[in-house]
């Protein structure tokens, strides 16, 4: 199920409540999520300016990348990240003007993707907090799997909330 079939299923009144103490809403999730992926579009996007300012290799392998990418790491729910603090919701959105923000940092995630179609984007490399060094290919599979990672979460809230009523 996606991030939006998964928002869609849940009551709007539930959107903004949360489950417990120090526990995000649903919109809390969107919104961190909102300010995540166009950080991340940011900063990989500098990387990614330096490293063909230094003349970046042309991608000489045709081999598929994702199959090497571990992201089970990234997916499993049972090991807790903390998210730095600036990177937690604050609240006073509504969903219409997340799913906007969400929307335009994608657009601007694939428009980097595209851009960097046929570079050596394993020999660009930025550090995750909680992972380590990622090349470029890890990153971009990242985002994705940071999104289903946050609409489990979203379920799991969902669930919760559904116990409580």
């Amino acid at each position: 199920m996606t991030l939006r079939e998964t928002v869609a299923s849940i009551p709007e009144t539930m959107l903004d409540v949360s489950p417990g103490e120090d526990q995000w809403t649903v919109l809390g999730v969107l919104e961190h999520l909102s300010i995540v992926e166009p950080r991340l579009t940011g900063i990989l996007g500098k990387k990614l300016d330096e490293a063909r300012s230094t003349t970046l290799p042309k991608e000489t392998s045709s081999e598929p990348v994702l199959p090497t990418i571990n992201l089970g790491r990234i997916l499993n729910r049972s090991s807790k990240i903390s998210a730095h603090e600036t990177i937690h919701p604050k609240g006073g959105h509504d969903l219409a003007s997340l799913w906007r923000a969400l929307d335009q940092s994608r657009d601007a995630l694939r428009t980097m993707i595209v851009a960097a179609d046929g570079l050596a984007l394993e020999q660009v490399t930025h550090a995750h907090p909680a992972f380590g060094p990622m090349h470029l290919y890890e990153w971009y599979a990242f985002i994705g799997s940071h999104e289903e990672r946050h609409a489990a979460q979203i379920r799991e809230i969902a669930d919760s909330l559904s116990r409580v009523a």
